[in-house]
């Protein structure tokens, strides 16, 4: 390829490794998540709020809004974040670094 090349989906599916050259194809704005498990009794019978998230054990909190499915959640970062992988935790905290609960992430959507 003649310059660093960076995994940007696995599909399992078809047996396929599909490859970019371009860092920025590694950012991501919106992720789907598994069902979330919410410990904080202040947002019991919220369907949305604003949280920090962490995607990687030792990655900064970002901000994010996660919006609650029956069996899914949709998380946007205020700016996107790079090489999001599923099969990661992400963890909610709030501004004061309380844990609020977390998912794990089940894919990136376009």
């Amino acid at each position: 390829m003649g310059k660093p090349a960076y995994v940007k989906e696995i599909c399992a599916e078809n047996r396929s490794v599909i490859l970019t050259t371009e860092s920025d194809d590694l950012l991501s704005g919106k992720i789907l998540l598994e069902k979330a498990n919410i410990l904080s009794p202040a947002l019991e019978g919220k369907k949305e709020f604003e949280c920090f998230v962490k995607i990687r054990y030792r990655s900064k909190a970002v901000p994010a809004h996660v919006r609650l499915e029956k069996d899914h959640c949709i998380m946007s970062f205020e700016t996107p974040q790079r090489a999001v992988t599923p099969g990661q935790a992400a963890v909610f905290y709030d501004a004061e670094e309380t844990l609020l609960g977390g998912s794990y992430i089940a894919g990136v959507i376009s």
